[in-house]
Parts: structure tokens; sequence; C-alpha cells
């Protein structure tokens, strides 16, 4: 792995994450031990980390309750814990996680006086368009997700302004990929591979893409550098078409081109169909019309605010791909 400007010195003492044993939370962890940027490293989430380390704490925990737990000389607070795959969730339910959970982050944070707290939202809080979105574009979430995520930034910022010193840095991830994830760009290779794949209505769809080495590098650089801004979008820079995901996913992992085009109507009519179906017990499908929306429908963020610093980018989509299938043995994505 590239070495960033977080490789330096950092205070030693302990910090914690909540939602810690998760996808980005396992990296995260392993970022932070790697280079032993603390001397502890607390995990609060629901199911126990993957990784065994004597500087790793696990303590159970459920942020839609109230957070009685203690931890020690702690310096900074990642926040990760949400509900983010979607679809997949009742609307409530989003709410409960990503909503009252940040409630109960900031109370944690505000009780036990630690003024630095990393908070990971998502590019959702923008509507899906084929328009850059920047940190000053105009936010409208159509969906739960988006919408629950939004209200946990204003969480948030009401934490930071209601205390002189605090320090909230919030991070907008794009489409997050890599070992573990289990989401978009796996069901993505695992459709390709099944040679299952179509482009749904065209080939030029954004689909704006951040590896998760590159971002929990990123949320470390947040956590140590004084920078003025707060809100990050993260993304890479150069504009991800679905064409280019799919034709660099094919060349690292040896798959066929797909190349034909399904026109958007005719699919999501299939996919409703598929779904109702499935629903009834008649078939088993794993499709399902938000899916076929999300091929179709172009989710385009700009990082403007991170290229103004002096951060640097370790992947490019393909080299980030190269790296995900090295770290799961060369084989199968996972």
């Amino acid at each position: 792995m590239v070495r960033s400007v977080t490789e330096a010195a950092f205070v030693k003492n302990s910090c914690v994450i909540f939602g810690g044993s998760g996808f980005i939370g396992t990296h995260l962890t392993e970022y932070i031990l790697e280079f032993n940027l603390h001397e502890r490293v607390y995990i609060l989430d629901l199911v126990r980390p993957r990784i065994d380390d004597p500087r790793v704490v696990y303590q159970y925990c459920d942020v839609r309750q109230s957070i009685e737990l203690m931890v020690e000389n702690c310096s900074v607070v990642y926040n990760l814990a949400a509900l983010s795959k979607e679809p997949g969730y009742a609307y409530s339910e989003y709410f409960d996680t990503n909503y009252t959970g940040a409630v109960h982050v900031c109370a944690f944070a505000k009780r036990l006086g630690i003024a630095k707290l990393i908070f990971t939202s998502t590019m959702m809080v923008f509507r899906p368009s084929d328009e850059k979105m920047t940190e000053d574009s105009p936010t409208y979430p159509d969906t739960a997700y988006g919408i629950s995520k939004l209200l946990a930034e204003k969480v948030h910022e009401q934490w930071q302004c209601a205390g002189a010193g605090r320090v909230l840095k919030i991070v907008r991830p794009a489409v997050v990929f890599g070992k573990y994830e289990g989401g978009n760009y796996t069901r993505l290779y695992r459709t390709l591979k099944r040679n299952f794949f179509f482009y749904i209505g065209r080939k030029t769809t954004v689909k704006s893409s951040i590896y998760v080495r590159d971002l929990v590098r990123f949320l470390v650089w947040c956590a140590k550098e004084p920078t003025s801004k707060s809100l990050y979008n993260f993304a890479y820079p150069e504009p991800l078409t679905i064409q280019r995901i799919v034709e660099a996913l094919c060349t690292v992992m040896d798959l066929r081109q797909p190349f034909l085009v399904i026109p958007f109507k005719l699919a999501l009519c299939l996919g409703y169909g598929l779904e109702l179906l499935s629903n009834l017990g008649l078939v088993k499908s794993g499709i399902h019309h938000r899916r076929i929306e999300k091929l179709y429908y172009s989710t385009h963020i700009v990082p403007l605010h991170c290229l103004q610093t002096d951060f640097t980018f370790a992947y490019t989509l393909e080299s980030a791909l190269a790296d995900w299938r090295h770290q799961c043995g060369g084989r199968e994505l996972y």
C-alpha cells in the first residue's frame, strides 16, 4: 500500500469505532493497527470484529439504545454505524439506526468529553442525477436511507456547535468497494461471471466510486489534519461510467465483456414482475426494481473540498480492483 501522511507521528492514545466490525470498520481497524496509529482501538458494534489483536477491545453496542459504555483516553470517535444496504430494510429501520444512532453517539462523545468526531454519511443525500454534485450542491435525498443520513449529519453538526473546541468531519463516500463489501460491486462481479449482465438503458450512467482502502486513509487523514472544511464528498475525481467499471472488472477478473443494452422501461417492468413473483414465493429472484433503477440513474459526486487539500489517492479504479483481487487470494472477489 502507498504510505500516506497519516503514517507520520500520531497521538498514541485510543480511538472508538462505532460499527467497527463492518465492511469499512474492518479496513479502518486494520489500517490503524498496521501503522500503529493508536495504542488501543475500541470496537463498539452488534457483532464481534473479524480482527483478533490485543490492541482491539470489543464492546457490544446497539446505537439504537442509549450508550452507557466507558472507554479510556479516547481522542477521536469514528461513527460508521449505519444501515446502508438499500433496498433491504423497512423504511423506519433506517431512521432507527442512522438518525437515532447519531443522537446516541453524539451523546456518548459529549458525556466522555471526546472533542473529535468523524462521521461517514453518504452521497445519497443527493438526488440521483447526471449533474455533478459538489459539497455546495443542494441536498435532495429521495430514499429513507438518504433522508436518515442527512438528518444524522444535522445531529452531528448540532453536537459540534454545542461545545467549544469540538472538531467534526463529515465524509460522504460514493459507492465503496473492496474486500468484505458484499454490495454493488460484488453483485456486479457475480452477475458478470454468470454472463447475466446487461446494461440498463445506456452505458453512460455515472457511478461515482471509491476503494475502501483509499476511504479509510482519508478518514484517518481527516482525524489528523487541521483543515478548515468540515464536509467532504469522497470519490475518485474521474467520472466513472458503468461501462468503464464493467470493462475494468472484466479485464482484471478475466471475464467476457457484455454488450447488450436493455431498454430501461422494459427492464423495470421485468424487475417489478420478478419482485412480485418472488414475494408470492413462486420464484427465487434477487432482482429488485430499485437495483434496476440504480443501474440507470447516475450518482455523480465531485470531491471538491478534498481536491483542495494535500490528500492524494493511492489507487486508480484498475489498481484498486487488482488490489482487491490480491486481497482475496487472486481468485474470487468477496
